[in-house]
């Protein structure tokens, strides 16, 4: 009876086994290799959908490009912890285990536009190389919405005011926290640029951040606090838009002498006559004296809170005054660069010199 294996018999077994080895071991590998990409591509999936859960519930706040299907400018930037604290997702550790790194509450989620479709990407780092868990780090919480829209104010008037946020420790102690504001604009091709930078004293009673709004703009305000050795983040957008039509300010209702008719009617003559200022200006304050007809009452004065001049675009006059006596019309029409559109008519009536 054979008791054993034989030394050939063994060394068969071990080359066959070496051979499945060779095959099956780099299946298994690499199986296990797409699982962990699909599940590292679903945890990603799981915060781009949340993001665009939150994007459905605050339509209003989503770049519209004035209009356009497709910019790159006009992004909006939220970050994980914003979508977490309101309430699109788990409040819970994320790690991408594909690359062994976690996601952390200051992950940015940029939302943009592309062929009339919004668009969400993660951020330049999406993940946090300096925590290992969440707890125990400092809280920033906003005051007020994350997002803002402002009206362009190019005059420089009224500023944009910050209406702050509640940075603390672990132990619920106010820290101190950096502010970075950075605008992002187009003036022919994309333009972004750093322009306050500023450190805030811990539980400062004369929190005060503000800046100009002259330019139609995205600006991203990130408020940063570290404690512990662990960092938290926070992003504020604000979105200036112009939505407001040119203003047109005029004398209406004013009377002409015979022998001036002419010069009312000439298209030339009617664009040299109007002002564009960079403040605006109502009516009452335009000389109505009669004794300087074409310098002072026919002075039209246009002012955009956006637009200077040469800016404006399809300014168009139309005049019906002819020499005889009676009443007639000049109606101007205009728009800005943002597609807001005015038109004011003006009432001319001729008399005898």
């Amino acid at each position: 009876m054979k008791k054993g294996f034989t030394l050939i018999e063994l060394l068969g077994v071990i080359v066959i086994l070496g051979v499945l080895s060779v095959l099956i071991v780099p299946v298994i590998n690499n199986i296990m290799l797409e699982s962990r990409e699909k599940l590292a591509k679903s945890q990603g999936d799981a915060i781009l959908k949340a993001a665009k859960n939150w994007g459905h519930a605050n339509m209003f706040m989503l770049p519209d490009c004035d209009g356009a299907a497709t910019c790159e400018d006009d992004t909006i930037t939220i970050t994980l912890g914003q979508i977490m604290n309101d309430g699109f997702l788990d409040n819970q550790l994320i790690k991408d285990v594909n690359k062994d790194k976690i996601y952390s509450e200051a992950t940015e989620i940029v939302i943009g536009k592309k062929n009339n479709q919004n668009t969400y990407t993660f951020g330049d780092n999406p993940y946090a190389d300096d925590i290992e868990m969440p707890e125990g780090g400092p809280t920033i919480v906003l005051t007020g919405s994350s997002t803002i829209t402002e009206e362009a104010n190019r005059d420089g008037t009224d500023l944009y005011l910050d209406p702050g946020v509640t940075v603390k420790n672990a132990a619920g102690q106010n820290i101190s926290y950096k502010i970075e504001v950075v605008r992002t604009s187009k003036k022919g091709s994309k333009v972004t640029e750093n322009i306050l930078k500023a450190d805030k004293v811990a539980g400062a009673s004369n929190y005060s951040l503000n800046f100009n709004t002259q330019l139609v703009a995205n600006y991203k305000i990130t408020y940063t606090a570290t404690s512990d050795g662990k960092t938290a983040k926070m992003v504020r957008n604000i979105q200036v838009k112009d939505t407001t039509p040119p203003t047109i300010s005029f004398v209406n209702n004013i009377e002409v002498a015979k022998s001036f008719a002419n010069q009312y009617n000439t298209l030339n003559t009617l664009k040299g006559n109007i002002v564009y200022l960079p403040s605006n200006i109502s009516s009452n304050e335009v000389n109505t004296q009669r004794s300087v007809h074409l310098r002072q009452i026919s002075k039209v004065v246009i002012f955009d809170n956006s637009c200077g001049p040469g800016e404006y675009k399809n300014l168009k006059i139309t005049s019906n005054v002819e020499p005889n006596l009676g009443s007639y019309t000049i109606t101007y029409e205009i728009s800005d660069k943002y597609g807001n559109k005015n038109k004011k008519v003006r009432n001319v009536r001729i008399i005898n010199d």
